[in-house]
């Protein structure tokens, strides 16, 4: 019989945070679960460490495969889970132990196709509690607060009915190492599916330490992996209502681009379909106005605020051709 509820986690070069994570999946008041640990490839001691938990707890099943990304191991384990439904969890992260539980009875008393949990934020300072949904659950909404960043598209807080992927044909795409999950849950929510949400605090994501796992290694394929969501979405961002979430979208693109040491005028040769549209409004993506460095300028900072205005628009000038 299969289980109810699929668990996927991608694992890479996870050994000194793993443990930590399994454990608390292994405690869950949820007991019918399968939980699918995808080892992307790690030349730690995850393999291992994902092994002595299969031997030990045989609802743990393990995927060795070569490393080709978290979008490449979310998409394995998709296709590997048999539960009616799928959630995933980070190997650097931990849950509650009714994470599973209370988002399988609010998916099950609504009749829903996504069930959304809250979360928090674990700073090396101090932890930070987050809504994982808006006050509204229209599918429109949340799809403008996806796209303009007030809400997150992780899948670690959304339990999904596994037929969802499989009816609308949507899938990880392995290409991308960056907005993998986003880009699945917005593809989801365009397709009109039922959500829900309870207002409990059930994973803790841990922001504190990261430097090697497969969701945060930064690398030129982050960058192409935002090009090809806002490809993928470009229909709808090109509507009126998700003007927001354009430009939210165009500044982290801008963020990774600077980091990289890329250049925008390559945009004309790898997406010539939005290029024109990014150099048409780069006046727009200016991170901080001129009413804020004049205000700044009145509050006694004036050589910060004309130095950081006039490096800004050379900057611009500099990456963005007119």
């Amino acid at each position: 019989m299969d289980s109810i509820v699929s668990v996927i986690v991608p694992v890479y070069q996870a050994e000194k945070y793993l443990r930590r994570c399994l454990d608390s999946i292994i405690v869950q008041t949820f007991t019918d679960w399968e939980c699918i640990l995808v080892d992307d490839g790690s030349t730690d001691g995850s393999a291992s460490i994902c092994d002595d938990y299969a031997c030990q707890d045989s609802r743990f099943i393990v995927v060795h495969k070569n490393n080709e990304g978290v979008g490449s191991a979310r998409k394995t384990g998709l296709e590997t889970a048999k539960g009616n439904y799928v959630i995933h969890a980070d190997a650097d992260d931990w849950v509650d132990p009714d994470w599973l539980l209370a988002l399988y009875q609010q998916i099950e008393r609504e009749k829903a196709d996504m069930a959304i949990c809250d979360y928090e934020r674990i700073h090396v300072d101090k932890p930070e509690r987050c809504k994982g949904c808006l006050d509204t659950l229209k599918n429109e909404d949340l799809l403008e607060g996806m796209l303009n960043g007030s809400v997150w598209g992780v899948c670690w807080n959304k339990m999904v009915r596994r037929d969802c992927f499989e009816r609308y044909q949507i899938n990880f795409r392995p290409e991308m190492t960056y907005w993998e999950d986003l880009y699945v849950t917005c593809s989801l929510i365009v397709k009109g599916i039922h959500i829900t949400y309870i207002p409990k605090m059930l994973y803790h994501y841990d922001c504190s330490h990261n430097g090697n796992g497969l969701t945060v290694r930064h690398q030129e394929s982050h960058f192409h992996s935002m090009m090809t969501f806002i490809d993928a979405f470009y229909p709808v961002l090109s509507a009126e209502r998700y003007e927001d979430g354009w430009y939210f979208l165009k500044k982290e693109v801008i963020h990774w681009a600077f980091m990289l040491g890329l250049y925008y005028y390559d945009f004309s040769e790898l997406y010539p379909e939005i290029h024109e549209r990014y150099i048409k409004e780069s006046h727009q993506l200016v991170w901080c106005s001129r009413e804020r460095y004049i205000a700044w300028c009145f509050q006694g900072h004036q050589q910060l605020g004309v130095s950081l205005y006039r490096l800004q628009t050379a900057l611009i000038g500099l990456f963005i051709p007119q």
